[in-house]
């Protein structure tokens, strides 16, 4: 997806902690994070490690859970309608990249082309959104 893996990168810069959660089975998931060039996810959540996976809240709740934050004080950027579903239900704030279908912007969910139309400020409002205050990321 372009812009991913930079945008990934910046988060680990700003000491954003970060989870890679998945549907795929746990064989694909850690291939791919073996492939990757740098580590850019604290934990990763894979079908199978969880009762049910999207398009339950589950396999987010998990991730919150294992990095031990509120789920309703995270980001979810989510690209599959069955992970919209599921992110929405979890209580976070998304923010959706639609690759098949079109997904109309609602409260507590924004959409944007791609990780390249994401701008620190973008961040810093979503942030400031998700937490009802006038937080900053730093």
């Amino acid at each position: 997806m372009p812009g991913a893996i930079e945008f990934s990168r910046y988060l680990n810069q700003a000491a954003i902690p970060q989870a890679l959660v998945s549907a795929s089975p746990r064989e694909i998931v850690d291939a791919v994070l073996l492939g990757m060039d740098e580590k850019y996810f604290a934990i990763s959540v894979a079908a199978g490690d969880i009762a049910r996976t999207k398009p339950f809240p589950d396999p987010y709740l998990h991730a919150a859970r294992l990095l031990e934050v509120d789920i309703e004080k995270c980001l979810i950027f989510e690209d599959s309608p069955t992970g919209l579903t599921a992110a929405r239900a979890s209580g976070a704030f998304v923010v959706g990249i639609p690759h098949l279908v079109d997904v109309p912007e609602e409260p507590r969910l924004k959409i944007v082309k791609s990780f390249l139309d994401i701008q620190r400020s973008h961040l810093d409002g979503w942030y400031a959104i998700n937490q009802g205050e006038l937080g900053r990321l730093s």
